[in-house]
């Protein structure tokens, strides 16, 4: 579960300012905070470091609303802006100043990971840690390592990322697998000798048990591939 911590903060579209008009602005820009980081964090500390005069001290005839930005990053120091319009006027735009901070759950590997080891619960310590400054991919699941493979070595102590793993292949390079031929509506079927690792999915070199034939062929499963073509 989420938890949002707020130090003063601000605004949703259509609110009309009032005398509570610092509150109406904390509370819009926490949601809106909250709306597009909740995927991304347990927890969320807001704190307020500037809202315009030009915002507060306007009257029951002006609203104001957050520009959408997508670009706009959420974390550590950020200037949100904030549109305002009274009656007739020209919109106005203010920027309001907020620090966020984020908090998760990560994964440590607990020993050196080589290139290609599977991960257990056992190579993982959980730690929870403020990510403000964490890259985005970094991993806060557990069900998103178990059974994934580094793609490279990872030292004691590193945090993990998504792109330092790869899924597991099904196949791997000297397995005998069944390959597969389909013509129409006929399927003929002859042994032959992974050599290259692959997922479902992957095309990879195969070699006909007994020959020197290679081929490109599709991994069906862990142990049937499908001809693609000859290798060359």
């Amino acid at each position: 579960m989420m938890s949002v911590l707020c130090i003063g903060l601000f605004t949703v579209s259509g609110i009309f300012l009032s005398s509570g008009v610092q509150e109406d602005v904390e509370d819009a820009v926490r949601d809106y905070i909250f709306g597009n980081l909740r995927s991304e964090a347990q927890d969320i500390a807001i704190e307020f470091r500037h809202i315009p005069e030009s915002l507060l001290m306007r009257n029951n005839r002006c609203s104001f609303t957050i520009v959408q930005d997508r670009g706009l990053k959420l974390r550590g120091n950020v200037s949100i802006p904030v549109e305002l319009t009274c009656d007739d006027e020209m919109p106005g735009r203010h920027i309001v100043s907020v620090r966020v901070r984020t908090f998760d759950t990560v994964f440590v590997a607990a020993e050196n990971l080589y290139r290609n080891k599977e991960i257990q619960q056992e190579n993982l310590n959980p730690q929870r840690i403020e990510t403000t400054t964490l890259h985005n991919d970094v991993v806060t699941t557990v069900d998103s390592i178990i059974g994934k493979r580094v793609n490279r070595v990872v030292t004691e102590g590193t945090i993990l990322r998504k792109s330092m793993l790869e899924e597991a292949p099904v196949i791997e390079r000297g397995d005998a697998v069944t390959l597969t031929v389909t013509g129409g509506s006929v399927t003929v079927s002859t042994q032959a000798i992974a050599r290259q690792d692959g997922r479902i999915g992957d095309i990879i070199a195969v070699q006909r048990s007994g020959t020197h034939d290679r081929f490109r062929a599709r991994v069906i499963n862990e142990d049937t591939v499908e001809l693609v073509s000859e290798y060359r």
